[in-house]
C-alpha cells in the first residue's frame, strides 16, 4: 500500500455547512504522482476506483476525473 503510506494527511468537509467553501480539489504532493498507480489498480478484478486522485498524466481536476471515470468504466465492462 505505498500510496497509503505516503499520505500526508486528510480533510473532511461537509460542503453544505461551509458557506464560503464553494468547492474543492485535490493536488499532488511532490513526488507522489507515481504512487497513484496503486489507487488505480483493480481489487480482485471486480472493484474499480477512479477519479482525479487516480490520475498521473492529467492535472488533478474535473478533466482528470472524467477521463479516469471512462478508464474505470471500460475496465469494469471488460470484467463482466
Amino acid at each position: 500500500r505505498p500510496a497509503t503510506a505516503a499520505c500526508a494527511g486528510t480533510a473532511l468537509v461537509e460542503w453544505a455547512s461551509e458557506p464560503r467553501a464553494k468547492g474543492g480539489y485535490t493536488y499532488p504532493s511532490p513526488g507522489c504522482l507515481p504512487l497513484r498507480a496503486a489507487l488505480r489498480a483493480p481489487v480482485d478484478g471486480r472493484l474499480f476506483f477512479c477519479g482525479e486522485h487516480c490520475t498521473e498524466g492529467i492535472d488533478p481536476c474535473v478533466q482528470a476525473a472524467l477521463a479516469d471515470g471512462a478508464r474505470a468504466a471500460a475496465l469494469a465492462a471488460e470484467a463482466l
